[in-house]
């Protein structure tokens, strides 16, 4: 019977579990038939499927390794084990995703391991940087020697910056500003080993082939990314998804150097037949002229993300927002963590009318932990920003758009437990016309994430009530309402019924109380719970919420935990009995 459907519709079945590896695994062992079908969809992203670095699959991949690599690797002393016998499945020759950083990551771990087993000697510092620099371009000829062609690809080496070898502490490594001035220039020689050896590998022939369909691209685009888009802009036109992650504290401070990286963006954007999907990370120099360059893909743009750029020193800002104003498909519009952002810059939304528009994403536009850290190092308390704020145009946007299904607006990472009372913080994003729009005007949300004023929480109410659709809630409260009785019993019956997920983020520690007040009369049967900040939950907590899941009838799959919560192996083993899975690595996201 399992025979019975052709392969052709097995795969297109198993395209809809094509992130659940669980359930795709377990389709291997149906039969031969079933796996020949699924083999594609578990081996054509795997990185992104398993979700953390594993030895298991690089090992795979060497045992496909022809002589000249394996004689490659042997002069660097690397070492590869040949297989005891065939092999399943070509399993290279399936790969359709590829990620700089994640095979990097991974080919670590490969060797961390065949350290440990006594197969691979050890390397330290710069040593093992070179090393696995030679042994990924090694996999990455590998890849393209089977022709597959690879529809998304990341160049991201920007990551890179918080290796061990230039970011120093972990403190300086989290607030980059405060860096010594050696920094940029150890960390421009750091990159530009690894933006030459992707130079190299673009021009290894078996590229020209497997690249020729790309339809994703990441990369940096700082001076030495010239050659790397110019090589893409010569190499496809068939890119549809376009991310830049640049590296703002590496501004090239060089104007001409900046014109040649804008030329180079312009040309290959223009050269795509059909560009949907731009997101841009940093590179606040460079925005005006990216977004300039995408007005000819104005009719095809479904998604824009920025991230990270400051409005404030870009001349005539509202330039960028005048020409997401002409994206009428647009679907996904996406801007966090960005400066400068004011009613005047982003006038032109507010008389926007984007009939596809189904994800908002609009957090707030400041972070408040680089401004705390700032006065901690000269001793001077930040003041408070008060003044209510206003965002009309936002508020227009929401008001027209009556399709939406995602609505973001941020939430609160940073409790005043943490600071002194001369650190405190607040803030009055949301605005509360913004929150009165969405509380009229959306009634057919998935999922929401805001942070909870007293000042805006009617509202919150309201949105919750109406929006019978709502399947996962993501929210912080100011520390006026963590302690409060009736926030929380209000909140508790407001939540919608078909609510599945629920992420509280409120830290470092609530009363325990706070459970009772929240379940006591809570309709919905959640089968996700998250506290990413509360890093003082212990047994105590977990009994609580392992009462509330046998109540709701072992809905509860998945409890995600602070990874410095108080459980102890007793506890957590009494609770694994009521709930499937239960994970300390902080917020879960699906």
């Amino acid at each position: 019977m399992a025979q019975l459907l052709p392969a052709e519709t097995l795969q297109e079945i198993f395209k809809y579990f094509k992130d659940d590896i669980k359930t795709l695994h377990s389709c291997i062992f149906v039969n031969k038939f079933w796996a020949k079908c699924v083999v594609f969809s578990l081996w054509s992203r795997p990185f992104e499927l398993l979700g953390r670095p594993s030895g298991k699959l690089i090992d795979t991949y060497t045992k496909f390794f022809d002589k000249d690599s394996q004689k490659i690797l042997s002069s660097y002393g690397i070492i590869i084990e040949q297989p005891n016998k065939p092999m399943l499945f070509d399993y290279p020759l399936f790969i359709k995703s590829l990620q700089y950083d994640y095979v990097y990551d991974y080919s670590s771990l490969w060797f961390q391991e065949g350290y440990n087993k006594g197969t691979q000697k050890c390397y330290a510092g710069f040593e093992k940087t070179n090393i696995l620099r030679v042994f990924v371009k090694e996999l990455f000829k590998l890849m393209f020697s089977k022709n597959s062609n690879i529809e998304d690809l990341s160049f991201n080496v920007i990551r890179f910056l918080d290796a061990p070898d230039i970011a120093g502490s972990r403190l300086v490594s989290r607030f980059r500003p405060y860096r010594d001035a050696s920094y940029a220039k150890r960390a421009l020689e750091y990159l530009s080993l690894f933006e030459d050896d992707i130079v190299e590998i673009l021009s290894f022939e078996d590229s020209k082939i497997s690249l020729k369909k790309l339809q994703a691209l990441e990369c940096g685009a700082n001076r030495n990314d010239i050659i790397i888009l110019d090589t893409f802009r010569n190499l496809t036109r068939s890119i549809n998804t376009l991310r830049f992650n640049f590296a703002s504290e590496l501004r090239n401070h060089n104007v001409h150097d900046d014109d040649k990286i804008i030329s180079s963006i312009t040309n290959l954007i223009k050269e795509q037949r059909c560009l949907k999907k731009v997101s841009i990370r940093h590179g606040t120099q460079h925005v005006l002229g990216l977004i300039t360059a995408l007005e000819c893909h104005v009719d095809n743009l479904t998604e824009l993300s920025f991230d990270k750029i400051d409005f404030n020193i870009i001349p005539t800002a509202e330039k960028i927002f005048s020409t997401i104003s002409l994206c009428e498909n647009l679907k996904k519009l996406v801007v966090t963590n960005c400066q400068g952002i004011t009613n005047e810059i982003i006038l032109p939304l507010g008389n926007s009318t984007f009939i596809n528009l189904e994800t908002l994403i609009f957090t707030k536009t400041h972070n408040p932990i680089d401004d705390i850290f700032r006065a901690f190092l000269i001793g001077v308390p930040r003041q408070n920003n008060n003044v209510p704020l206003t965002l009309e145009p936002l508020k227009n946007l929401i008001s027209t758009n009556r399709n939406l299904k995602v609505l973001r607006l941020g939430r609160n990472l940073l409790y005043s437990r943490d600071l002194p009372n001369d650190f405190v913080f607040s803030t009055t994003y949301p605005p509360k016309d913004v929150m009165d729009s969405a509380s009229l005007c959306c009634r057919g949300l998935t999922l929401i994430e805001i942070h909870i004023r007293r000042e805006i929480l009617p509202q919150v109410l309201k949105v919750l009530e109406l929006n019978c659709q709502l399947n996962r809630f993501i929210f912080s409260a100011e520390m006026d309402l963590v302690d409060d009785e009736h926030f929380w019993r209000k909140l508790s019956t407001s939540l919608p019924v078909n609510l599945k997920d629920l992420t509280i983020s409120i830290g470092p520690v609530f009363w325990l109380i706070v459970l009772h007040w929240l379940f006591e009369n809570m309709k919905c049967k959640l089968e996700i719970l998250q506290f990413p900040l509360s890093i003082f939950i212990d047994d105590e907590y977990l009994c609580i919420i392992t009462q509330y899941a046998k109540l709701m009838g072992g809905y509860l799959k998945r409890l995600a935990l602070h990874n410095s919560n108080r459980v102890t192996q007793k506890g957590l083993s009494i609770a694994l009995h009521v709930i499937e899975n239960i994970t300390n690595t902080g917020e879960y996201n699906y």
